[in-house]
């Protein structure tokens, strides 16, 4: 009777240590799960706010200082589209694309007609 006693504790012993293994093992697997998602979920914040601080503009709505400055160091070019972008910090620039010689270019500006950049397109 005593060998049954001690069986059946043993058996529920065992029992409830697998319990207790797996109810562990299905948390951990739950916190990775939630970690990816939420690692998703940044990804894909990160590509909406990038969308939402890029705005296509009118060349008409560029800057006076952007168009002096496009005029300047980009003399006989064609404005063909541009964009505005509101960085981190808040500060405005303006990716303008422009055709010279035929070949298109995108140049960059603060609000205030400061050269920021240049790429070629056909690169």
């Amino acid at each position: 009777m005593k060998n049954l006693i001690l069986f059946c504790t043993l058996v529920v012993s065992v029992g409830f240590f697998s319990c207790a293994q797996d109810s562990a093992f299905r948390q951990r697997n739950t916190d990775t799960v939630q970690s990816r998602s939420a690692i998703d979920e940044d990804e894909e914040l990160d590509d909406a706010t990038e969308e939402e601080n890029e705005v296509e503009i009118e060349l008409s709505d560029l800057p006076q200082a952007v168009l002096d400055a496009i005029a300047r160091s980009y003399a006989g070019s064609a404005l063909k589209e541009a964009d505005r972008i509101t960085q981190d910090d808040g500060s405005i620039t303006y990716d303008v694309e422009i055709t010279r010689e035929g070949e298109v270019i995108e140049v960059m500006y603060d609000a205030e007609g400061n050269f920021l950049g240049e790429e070629s397109d056909n690169e």
